[in-house]
C-alpha cells in the first residue's frame, strides 16, 4: 500500500507542466473545505437552537407531571411526600391547569390559567428567575402591589388576588403593574339563562419573560387556592409537577414514581412525551438540512473526478510503464483511490477545523439577532462532537465513491494505448 501512496503523492505535486492540474487539485479542496466548514457551522447552530429551546421549555415546565384520572385529585399532598423520599428527585409542587379568557379596558385574549404555590413552584420551575417586573411572592401578599386606574395609584386595601402575565400578552392587553382584568371560565355555573361562564377581577402583580413566545402569550399564573376558588376545585388540583436532579434519568425516575405511588388512577408525564412533535420537527429539520448541505461536498466531489480523469490522461505513459513492469490493475485502482481520498481527507480536516473556528467566533462575538422575530438576541451554537465526526464521514465516504470511475478508468487502460505516441 505504501508504493501506491507514493505514487499518488507524487501525481499530485506541483510541477510547471502540470500547473494546471494542480490549481484543479486546490480548487477541489478547497470546495471540500466549504462544504464541511458550512455543514459543521449549520448543524452546530440548529444544535444550539435545539439546546436553547430546550432549555426555555424545562425552564417554564417540570419534568414530570402526575395527573389522576377523574378530577377528585385531594390527596396530592400524600403523593408529593411519597415522590419526595425518591432519591435523585429535586422537588415537586401542586398545580391547576385550565383555559379561560383574559380581558382588560382595551383588549382580550384566550389563556391557559396555571394556579401554583410560589414557595414550591420555584423548586420544579424557573418562574421566579424569569419576573422581570413585580416579584412571585406577590401573589401570595398581592397588597404589596398598589392598585392602578389609569395613569392613577389608588392606595389602600383593594381585595383583589394577584395574577402574573406574560411579556407578550402584556404587550396584547397594554397594562402594568397594579392594573386590574378580568379572568373568564368557561366552567360557570348554571342561571336561569343558561350556563353562565364565571368572571373574576385579579390585579397584575407581576411580568414575567421565559424566552418562549407561546407561554409569554399564553400562560397567566395565580396562586393555587385562587384558581381552585375560581374553577370550583375545592380541594383539589389538576396534577403534581416533578423536577429531578439529572435530566438523562427523566424517563428512570418516571418508572420509579409509578412504583411508588402505583398505577392506575395515577399516571406520570415525561416533558419529552409533552414536546415530542416538536424535538421530533427539529430532529427532522436537522436530518434534512443534513442532506442538503451534503450536496455542497457532492458538488466539490465533481472536482475530484475531473482532477482524477486529468491525472489519467496526462499519467497515461507512467501508467502504462507500471503496467510493462508487472503492476496489476488492483494496485493501479488503489493508486488513484488514494490520490481521491487524500484531497478528500485534506479537505476534510481543514474544513472541520475552519468549521470549529467559525463557531467559536460565532460564540464569541455574539452574533446578534433581532428578538422581534426570533425571540432570542444571539445566534446559539452548540458544537457536537457526533456531529462534527458525521459530517467528517460523509465528506470521506462522498470523496471515495468520487474516485471509482476514474480509478476503472486508468485500470482499463492498455499499456499500448500509453506509449503509442511516445
Amino acid at each position: 500500500m505504501r508504493f501506491e501512496t507514493l505514487i499518488a503523492l507524487r501525481h499530485l505535486r506541483s510541477k510547471k507542466r502540470s500547473a494546471f492540474l494542480s490549481i484543479i487539485t486546490v480548487i477541489a479542496v478547497m470546495g471540500i473545505i466549504i462544504g464541511v466548514a458550512t455543514m459543521c457551522v449549520v448543524l452546530s447552530v440548529m444544535s444550539g437552537f435545539e439546546s436553547d429551546l430546550k432549555s426555555r421549555i424545562l425552564g417554564a415546565n417540570a419534568h414530570l407531571i402526575v395527573i389522576k384520572f377523574g378530577q377528585n385529585f385531594s390527596e396530592y399532598r400524600e403523593v408529593i411526600s411519597k415522590v419526595n423520599e425518591i432519591k435523585g428527585i429535586r422537588g415537586a409542587a401542586p398545580f391547576v391547569l385550565s383555559e379561560g379568557m383574559i380581558s382588560s379596558d382595551t383588549n382580550l385574549s384566550g389563556v391557559i390559567i396555571k394556579g401554583i404555590i410560589p414557595d414550591e413552584a420555584i423548586k420544579v420551575m424557573d418562574i421566579g428567575k424569569n419576573i422581570e417586573s413585580g416579584s412571585l411572592s406577590n401573589l401570595i401578599s398581592p397588597e404589596n402591589v398598589l392598585l392602578r386606574t389609569g395613569n392613577t395609584v389608588i392606595s389602600g386595601k383593594d381585595n383583589l388576588p394577584g395574577i402574573i402575565i406574560g411579556r407578550e400578552l402584556n404587550k396584547i392587553l397594554h397594562l402594568n403593574l397594579g392594573d386590574v382584568v378580568t379572568l373568564f371560565s368557561p366552567l360557570g355555573e348554571l342561571s336561569p339563562f343558561g350556563p353562565m361562564p364565571k368572571s373574576r377581577k385579579f390585579k397584575i402583580v407581576g411580568i414575567f419573560y421565559s424566552g418562549m413566545y407561546e407561554f409569554d402569550q399564553k400562560f397567566v399564573y395565580v396562586h393555587l387556592s385562587e384558581a381552585q376558588k375560581f374553577f370550583g376545585l375545592m380541594q383539589n388540583v389538576t396534577g403534581v409537577e416533578v423536577t429531578v436532579n439529572d435530566i438523562d434519568k427523566t424517563v428512570e425516575m418516571g418508572e420509579a414514581i409509578k412504583n411508588k405511588i402505583g398505577g392506575y388512577p395515577y399516571k406520570v408525564r415525561n416533558w419529552m412525551e409533552m414536546n415530542r412533535n416538536l424535538f421530533s420537527a427539529i430532529r427532522l429539520e436537522k436530518i434534512v438540512m443534513f442532506i442538503i448541505l451534503a450536496f455542497i461536498v457532492l458538488v466539490a466531489s465533481f472536482n475530484i473526478i475531473s482532477t482524477l480523469i486529468m491525472v489519467v490522461i496526462e499519467r497515461a505513459k507512467e501508467i502504462a510503464i507500471l503496467k510493462t513492469i508487472g503492476v496489476k490493475n488492483r494496485s493501479v485502482v488503489r493508486i488513484f483511490i488514494t490520490e481521491g481520498l487524500i484531497i478528500g481527507i485534506f479537505g476534510t480536516i481543514f474544513g472541520e477545523i475552519a468549521g470549529f473556528l467559525l463557531c467559536k467566533m460565532l460564540s464569541a462575538y455574539h452574533f446578534q439577532l433581532d428578538p422581534e422575530v426570533y425571540y432570542i438576541t444571539t445566534l446559539p451554537v452548540l458544537m457536537n462532537p457526533l456531529e462534527f465526526a458525521a459530517v467528517a464521514v460523509a465528506a470521506v465516504l462522498i470523496s471515495f465513491i468520487a474516485t471509482i470511475y476514474p480509478a476503472y478508468q486508468a485500470a482499463k487502460l492498455r499499456p499500448t494505448e500509453g506509449l503509442r505516441y511516445e
